[in-house]
């Protein structure tokens, strides 16, 4: 029997770490996204986003329209290869294991 444990964080730890926004009507754009407030449009710009979708029709659709609209160079292995071949080439298991993929990409974009 093993004595490894999995814990997941509380959700005041992961409001805490991330901004979780649900965005109305939002469609990308090789700067970022734009979605509708109450005040009108709203851009914001491509940092390190992460979307979460089950796998299926809908996870491949968000893909193609990523793909259509942001440099091939901005896009992730999972984004890429979903929208092109339906096939998850990259997944993460939990939200520490993306961060420091993200963090180490950014890293050598940056160099």
């Amino acid at each position: 029997m093993s004595d490894s444990y999995v814990f997941l964080p509380s959700r005041g730890e992961v409001q805490a770490r991330y901004e979780v926004r649900l965005l109305a009507d939002a469609r990308p754009t090789p700067e970022g996204l734009v979605h509708r407030t109450a005040d009108g449009e709203q851009h914001v710009a491509w940092s390190v986003l992460r979307f979460d979708e089950e796998p299926g029709e809908d996870a491949e659709a968000v893909a193609e329209i990523l793909a259509a609209a942001i440099p091939t160079e901005r896009l992730g292995a999972a984004v890429k290869s979903l929208a092109s071949e339906s096939v998850v080439a990259e997944w993460f298991p939990d939200v520490p294991t993306f961060e420091e993929t993200a963090l180490a990409l950014l890293q050598r974009r940056l160099r």
